[in-house]
């Protein structure tokens, strides 16, 4: 089964640079989301004793 594409617009017109800030913007949220979400428990992690961290 062939893929048929059914668009006008050239390939210079879908690779602007204006059209990257949407997928930049994506990976930088998830980057900042997964670091939020590493440091915060190692962080806590830290500062608690470590046998009250054992026995929860």
């Amino acid at each position: 089964m062939a893929v048929i594409s059914h668009t006008d617009l050239p390939l210079w017109a879908v690779l602007l640079p204006e059209n990257a800030i949407v997928p930049l913007g994506a990976f930088v949220f998830g980057i900042a989301i997964a670091l939020l979400g590493g440091i915060y428990p190692a962080y806590r992690a830290a500062w608690e004793p470590t046998v009250d961290a054992l026995w929860s």
